[in-house]
């Protein structure tokens, strides 16, 4: 008999397998797109240029391009 805990965790890696491939789809729509520079996009997020991305610096980006704040 599987036990609850086993349960819960074949489940989690269920869910986390199908944002993966979600994920990737967008991705994959992403890179199709012929103007689209990642250096450039990565660039305008990192407006503190430190060489990564915080979750601050996304949410402004995301707010200044319109989308609801989160």
């Amino acid at each position: 008999m599987i036990s609850e805990a086993r349960l819960k965790i074949s489940k989690l890696f269920i869910h986390i397998a199908a944002q993966e491939i979600a994920i990737e789809k967008l991705r994959q729509n992403l890179a199709a797109i012929e103007d689209f520079e990642p250096y450039t996009a990565f660039k305008r997020i990192d407006r503190a240029n430190i060489g990564l991305i915080s979750k601050a610096s996304l949410c402004q980006f995301l707010k200044d391009n319109g989308f609801r704040e989160l």
